[in-house]
């Protein structure tokens, strides 16, 4: 009986042992799935701004929201081309596009704009109400000087984004509200070395603390995006 109690409790002591081993392990591995998650996370995010800058028209604004450099707001390019002609108050046509029907329609606060850059009527800029597959309608105004063949345009929306007092990376859409791209991003900075380049840093952090060191892990990203336009 004595031999069987004193098996018992070291048999009891080992099991106990195992079960820390694997509560520990369990938990590490957690916290290393989530700082491989907040990795990717990251990276999505600055793929995300990359992809929209890329696309930039003009120059953008770089402003602070929180710290410095840490918001910028942009035009975005949609589509261009040129003109066919035939174009009345409100309208311009395309015939080499195929839209879909109401593709530019404003939903909501998200708009598009349509502007002349050269040609007949250049320096024009107007809201979209809509589309057929080769024909753009302008909202609540009619262009000053109608549009020809000659004019070249371009489709833009606004964009913007920012980090905001609760840590998260968001973004705007045609002056919409701002949406969640990414949390726990600490630090987010913007610039402009030269004018065809945009340089972001953005800096994010593990949701739970190191089991060893007992600190956050944070994870840096910079980029540099070239422009297109």
């Amino acid at each position: 009986m004595i031999e069987m109690l004193v098996s018992t409790a070291i048999g009891g002591i080992v099991l106990m042992g195992i079960l820390d081993l694997y509560v520990a392990t369990s938990k590490s591995t957690l916290d290393q799935t989530g700082v491989v998650e907040m990795q990717m996370q990251a990276k999505a995010a600055m793929d995300y701004m990359v992809r929209d800058m890329q696309l930039m028209y003009g120059l953008p604004t770089i402003s602070t929201t929180l710290t410095a450099n840490d918001t910028i707001t942009f035009l975005r390019l949609v589509d261009s081309g040129y003109s066919s002609g035939g174009n009345l108050n409100s309208t311009l046509n395309d015939t080499k596009k195929n839209w879909k029907a109401n593709a530019f329609a404003p939903s909501g606060p998200t708009s598009y704009a349509i502007r002349i850059i050269d040609g007949t009527g250049a320096g024009q800029t107007l809201t979209l109400a809509g589309n057929t597959a080769t024909q753009l309608t302008v909202q609540g105004a009619v262009w000053g000087t109608i549009p020809d063949a000659t004019s070249l345009y371009l489709i833009t929306l606004n964009k913007a984004f920012t980090r905001t007092s609760d840590n998260m990376l968001r973004f705007s859409a045609g002056n919409g509200p701002y949406m969640l791209l990414a949390d726990s991003i600490t630090s987010l900075s913007f610039s402009q070395p030269d004018p065809n380049s945009i340089s972001i840093s953005e800096t994010v952090r593990s949701q739970n603390k190191d089991p060893f060191t007992h600190n956050y892990v944070y994870y840096t990203l910079t980029d540099t995006v070239q422009k297109r336009n």
